[in-house]
């Protein structure tokens, strides 16, 4: 006879951020989880983040919440250049890219054993075309948030950049093949 617990905590809470689909602008909150994905060894871990809910979450709580009335969401984009390798990606300003609205780079050779990017941004293919930004629960949220004066927030993999600070602080990325 004990109720059904709802979970009303999500690892990063969104609020009020502006959403253009289908040609009409809605405000939307978004409830994003960073789901831990054990290593075959089970000894550590990666993320695979995911959009839990969506719509009007005032009722629910984040570890971390942005309220971002003024912001509107952009689509990540894809570099334009395709790098050789893993290595050479490393190599890459990952901050500078961020910046621009890139939040895919393209790699011609990616390791078969290599489940995650080790840096702030997903790696694809060169066969991988990335889908039409839609938001609905169930899909890795990956955006940037931007306003008058541009691009000041990038989500990655269900973590949020704050692209004025110095640091950013994303554990993996994802790699699409």
């Amino acid at each position: 006879k004990i109720p059904e617990n709802n979970r009303m905590l999500f690892d990063l809470k969104i609020t009020g951020a502006n959403y253009d689909l289908l040609g009409k602008k809605y405000i939307i909150d978004l409830g994003i989880n960073q789901v831990e994905v054990d290593y075959e060894d089970h000894k550590s871990f990666w993320y695979s983040s995911r959009i839990w809910d969506q719509g009007d979450l005032s009722t629910y709580y984040g570890y971390k919440t942005l309220d971002a009335k003024d912001y509107t969401i952009k689509a990540a984009k894809v570099y334009p250049t395709v790098i050789k390798n893993l290595e050479e990606a490393k190599q890459l300003d990952a901050k500078k890219l961020l910046k621009e609205g890139y939040g895919y780079i393209r790699v011609a050779s990616i390791p078969r054993k290599a489940l995650n990017a080790p840096f702030p941004l997903h790696v694809i293919s060169q066969k991988y075309e990335v889908p039409e930004l839609r938001l609905q629960p169930g899909i890795n949220p990956t955006f940037f948030l931007e306003n008058k004066e541009g691009v000041r927030y990038a989500v990655i993999n269900g973590f949020l950049v704050d692209l004025n600070s110095e640091i950013i602080s994303v554990p993996n990325a994802m790699i699409y093949r």
